[in-house]
């Protein structure tokens, strides 16, 4: 868990994670900028996902992009 409390400045599909917006039980939340855009994103915990999770949230990314 602390490696991923770490990520601020580092790059994710062109996406810069530029700090910290929120920590929950599951997930940080960063604040993120791409080509001038910004957003949020959120990383789970490895640990607070089970297979099952983890297959329900790839399917809804797939249908964001």
């Amino acid at each position: 868990m602390d490696n991923i409390k770490k990520l601020t400045g580092r790059q994710f599909q062109g996406w810069r994670l530029e700090g910290i917006l929120g920590v929950g039980d599951s997930a940080i939340v960063y604040a993120a900028r791409k080509n001038g855009k910004e957003s949020a994103i959120k990383i789970f915990f490895p640990e607070a996902l089970g297979p099952v999770d983890i297959q329900y949230f790839m399917d809804g990314a797939v249908n964001l992009a």
